[in-house]
């Protein structure tokens, strides 16, 4: 394992206190070694989620969300590439990815089939994420969700594998993880996680 962060919220599991949050950077890393290590490696993110009711609604998602931010020029140009692996779970039934086109750096793509609900999450229950990805080819790899009701693991459509590319700014190269939610409506959404724990195997 990486790096285990307990940067957890209002309702931790082991019930102690924390407060909730709707964007935040669990944990980053800025040692050249380890960030090499995890450009050719497969990079596993775990973590226990839960949504309160008031987070159970429509175009609102959950999003692990791991990035690095490399000195590889971007499409040649003056900026560096930030490869970034963001899928989202929607509580209401559905999963999917974030990708680049031709046209946009950010696109999204569904896992399940688009407007039919795969699954209902529950409010004010955990659920475990397993996000994997392969980074030495810049693909997703797969999504599990664990928790009452659903046992399941999703993976992305055929030809639609790719992860993010997109210009940074930044002076060196990094990487961390991000978990947040996002509710295209109303941006007062919350999130609660806990036992984030990622993990680098070199392929």
């Amino acid at each position: 394992m990486l790096q285990a962060a307990n940067q957890t919220t209002e309702m931790q599991k082991d019930g102690k206190p924390g407060s909730p949050f709707y964007w935040s950077a669990i944990f980053s890393v800025l040692n050249p070694g380890v960030v090499a290590d995890a450009k050719n490696s497969l990079v596993t993110v775990k973590t226990y989620f839960l949504l309160p009711p008031e987070s159970m609604t429509l175009e609102t998602v959950f999003m692990p969300d791991f990035e690095i931010m490399s000195m590889d020029k971007y499409e040649g140009g003056i900026y560096g590439t930030d490869y970034m692996a963001e899928t989202w779970i929607d509580p209401l039934g559905a999963v999917g990815s974030h990708t680049s086109t031709p046209d946009y750096w950010i696109w999204s793509v569904f896992w399940t089939t688009p407007w039919v609900s795969a699954f209902r999450l529950q409010p004010n229950v955990w659920y475990k994420a397993e996000m994997k990805v392969d980074f030495k080819n810049k693909n997703y790899v797969s999504l599990s969700l664990e928790g009452p009701g659903i046992h399941q693991t999703f993976y992305p459509p055929k030809g639609q594998e790719a992860i993010v590319r997109k210009p940074h700014g930044f002076s060196g190269e990094g990487m961390g993880v991000f978990l947040g939610i996002y509710n295209g409506v109303e941006n007062d959404k919350k999130v609660y996680v806990d036992d984030v724990e990622v993990y680098l195997q070199r392929i």
